[in-house]
This record gives structure tokens, C-alpha cells and sequence, in this order.
């Protein structure tokens, strides 16, 4: 019998290229950053049945196949000791977003209503070299629950309302959050999301880490919320639960 060989193929550029851009992706973590306004293109996947991805660190992610493309949905869970003010503040904050949305370069308003609670993001990413950045232009909005008081956040890209810039590739991105009161300080955060990064990115190497960026993007988002400063300001529109609140069963 003739002995294996102990040499390995190299990795053509297109893989080393695909294999960087999912490590810069992460899930284009980024994107499931934001809520989103009715009405915006893209609807929701139905998805078959979730697969446990991992499990670690009090996180858990989960994924499934969409229909129609390469690209896995994946949903991931974790119980924070936060108030919903921080969480929704932190969203808000978009200076600090390239702090915990990984390879962010950079974040912009380019609408808000806070009267209507709606509004539209530019998210810029920067990308290694040779792979081309990427961009998403996000419509968003969120609502609280006046009896669970959970707070949802929907986000979808929306089409033909920031011209496309050239130096970037523009993603198509679904991204939702939900954050549920548990009583006692407690906050389940449950995200959502699926994205396409557009070009010619095999599905098999995009999806190969893609379930590794829920549980960085949710380390940073605890990392963050660890300043207590983030603790004490309130959020407009938001309702705290009180000291003794029992989570509807």
C-alpha cells in the first residue's frame, strides 16, 4: 500500500480571497445590526428546521437553509444582565459601532425619525485586500410590547434610496433582534438574520464561519454593555420593567 503523502494543495487566491472576506464578514455582523421599516423589499426567508451550530460561552446559534440561496439563515440566543435602555442606546450610538460590530469602518444616519421610530443607516465595511468592501443601506424601526414589554427590531435592505457607491459592493441583508425582559435584570437577546454579500462568493466558504460571528458580535455587545455608564440613561420611548416583574408565561 503506498503511503499518504504528507503534502497539502496549496489554496488558489480565489480561495484565500473568499476564505478573507468570511473572516471580515463575520456574519457581516454588521448588518444585523438594524430594524427596519414595513414595506421594504426582501421578505423574510421560511427556512426549514434549525440546526444547532454551537453552543458556548451562554450563547447559542442556530442555522438553516433559505430557499432560493447558498447563503444560511442563522438565528443566535443569549441572556444578558442589562436594561432594554442600554441595549436600545448602544444601537443608537453608531460612533461606537465599528467597537462591536466587527469590521465595521464605519456607520451613518442618513434619516431618523424618532417621532415614528424609523430610520436609514449606511454601513460601510472594510474589507482585506484583493476582496472588494462592501456596503448595505438598512431601513429600520422597532416597537415595544405594552404587555411583555419586548423589544423588536426589524431591519431590511432597502432599495434606491442612497445611490450606490462604486468603490463598494452593495449587500442585501434581513436582520432582526428582540429583546425580552426576563425580571431581575435579566434580558434574552435573540438576533436573526441572513445576508447575500453579492460577487462571486461561493456559498459552501461563506458559510462555512458563518455562525461564528453571532457569538463575537453578541461578546462585543456584552463587552460594552459592562460600562456602567451605559446603564444609567434612559431611552425615549422605552419602558422599563419594574423591580418585581414576572415574564408572562
Amino acid at each position: 500500500m503506498r503511503a499518504p503523502c504528507a503534502c497539502r494543495r496549496r489554496p488558489t487566491p480565489c480561495e484565500i480571497a473568499a476564505l478573507s472576506l468570511i473572516r471580515c464578514l463575520r456574519l457581516c455582523a454588521l448588518l444585523l445590526v438594524l430594524p427596519f421599516a414595513p414595506g421594504t423589499a426582501l421578505a423574510a426567508p421560511e427556512g426549514g428546521a434549525w440546526e444547532l451550530a454551537g453552543d458556548r460561552g451562554g450563547t447559542r446559534v442556530w442555522k438553516r437553509q433559505v430557499p432560493n440561496s447558498p447563503f444560511v439563515e442563522f438565528r443566535a440566543e443569549t441572556t444578558m444582565r442589562t436594561s432594554l435602555s442600554a441595549l436600545m442606546n448602544l444601537f443608537y450610538d453608531l460612533e461606537a459601532a465599528p467597537r462591536w460590530i466587527d469590521h465595521t469602518r464605519r456607520v451613518r444616519a442618513l434619516r431618523r425619525d424618532d417621532a415614528t421610530r424609523e430610520y436609514v443607516l449606511l454601513l460601510e465595511t472594510d474589507m482585506p485586500w484583493p476582496i472588494k468592501d462592501r456596503d448595505a443601506v438598512i431601513k429600520g424601526s422597532w416597537k415595544q410590547d405594552p404587555q411583555t414589554l419586548a423589544v423588536m427590531l426589524r431591519g431590511k435592505s432597502a432599495d434606491g434610496v442612497w445611490p450606490e457607491n462604486p468603490a463598494y459592493i452593495r449587500n442585501t441583508i434581513r436582520s432582526d433582534w428582540t429583546f425580552v425582559p426576563l425580571g431581575g435584570g435579566d434580558v434574552r437577546v435573540v438576533m436573526e438574520g441572513h445576508v447575500d454579500p453579492r460577487g462571486n462568493l461561493p456559498g459552501w466558504a461563506v458559510n462555512m464561519l458563518i455562525q461564528e460571528s453571532p457569538f463575537a458580535t453578541l461578546a462585543n455587545m456584552r463587552r460594552m454593555l459592562a460600562d456602567k455608564r451605559r446603564q444609567s440613561e434612559p431611552h425615549d420611548g422605552i419602558t422599563e420593567p419594574s423591580p418585581d416583574f414576572q415574564p408572562p408565561r
